[in-house]
């Protein structure tokens, strides 16, 4: 099988924010690198509607790679496992919930992403901590091959 694409999804967008940053600048280093290279996403301000596809444009390609950004918990993913496409779990971190509002929708969240983080590894072939302790959540979770 040879790759030629490398797409990337995020469930929110918002200009600005960290892990949108990060989604741009791994799709100019994908397309230098010469891969086909698109970004999806749930949730697509009007500002980055022009850059950024909706989740549903997805083609299925068994022979692309999906990166799947994690920071926050997400509803309705059954569509993304079903997807045939390998995947690499992309962590962010996800903020302790303790340290937010008790009871908050962030809150809720924070721990839904939480369990998600540990229910999803089967699904991915691999994952990238975006530092050294976010790396190590990922191996104490048991994702294969995390840089």
């Amino acid at each position: 099988m040879k790759i030629t694409s490398i797409h990337q999804f995020a469930f929110a967008c918002s200009a600005g924010s960290g892990v949108t940053n990060s989604l741009f600048y791994v799709q100019k280093l994908l397309r230098e690198l010469g891969f086909e290279s698109h970004i999806f996403s749930s949730s697509i301000p009007p500002d980055l509607s022009d850059v950024i596809q909706p989740a549903s444009a997805i083609s299925d390609d068994p022979d692309a790679i999906l990166m799947v950004h994690h920071c926050l918990g997400y509803d309705d993913v059954d569509w993304l496992f079903a997807l045939a496409m390998r995947k690499i779990m992309i962590y962010h971190n996800i903020t302790p919930p303790e340290l937010l509002p008790e009871g908050s929708e962030l809150q809720q969240y924070a721990l839904l992403g939480r369990e998600q983080l540990h229910a999803w590894q089967p699904h991915f072939f691999a994952a990238i901590g975006d530092s050294p302790l976010n790396s190590s959540e990922l191996q104490a979770h048991a994702y294969p091959s995390v840089r």
